[in-house]
Formats: C-alpha cells, structure tokens, sequence
C-alpha cells in the first residue's frame, strides 16, 4: 500500500458519514462550482452542496455549544443539589437539638 493510500484512509476514517459523502459528492464533481466549464445545473447543485455542508458545520457548533451549556447548567445543579442536602442536614440538626432540649 503507498503512503498517499494510508494518508487518505488515515484521513477519511476520522470523518463523519456526512462529511464522507459529501466529500464523495465534491470528488465526483471535482471542479470548483465557478468553473467556466460546468454547466448552469452543475454548478447551482455544487454550490447547493457546499452550502448545506456549511449548513452541517454551522449546526455542529451549535449543537457542541448547547452540549457545552447543558454541561455547565448539570454541573450547577449538581452543586445547588448538594448544597440543599446540606442545608436539609443542617436543618434536621437543630430539629434533633430541639426535641432534645424538651
């Protein structure tokens, strides 16, 4: 197997399936959608597909900042969740020293 063989596999595996298949889609086609040799159609259909890929990456980074603020909003409630327990803890303490004092 040559280099420039394992080097694509290499790359190709740390792609999503999205990405595979447009990136399959862009080999096929293999211009640039300005290219004076592809006709109307092709070009609107490339162009089409490297906006929606720009679609795809754009709601990637959504996705992964709203996972992030999930994230930090569960790690806030882990410890307003603690901090009630401690608070109950405490409470249930001066209870228990109450009735003893009875």
């Amino acid at each position: 197997m040559t280099e420039k063989v394992k080097q694509k596999e290499i790359k190709t595996q740390s792609l999503t399936p999205d990405q595979l298949y447009l990136q399959g889609v862009l080999q096929k086609f293999n211009v640039n959608p300005s290219d004076p040799a592809l006709n109307e159609t092709e070009r609107v259909i490339l162009s089409k597909v490297k906006m929606t890929q720009q679609s795809i990456s754009d709601l990637a980074k959504q996705l992964e900042d709203l996972n992030a603020e999930i994230r930090e909003s569960q790690e806030k409630s882990n410890g307003l969740v603690q901090q009630l327990v401690h608070a109950q803890g405490l409470s249930q303490g001066y209870i228990d020293s109450l009735l003893a004092l009875r």
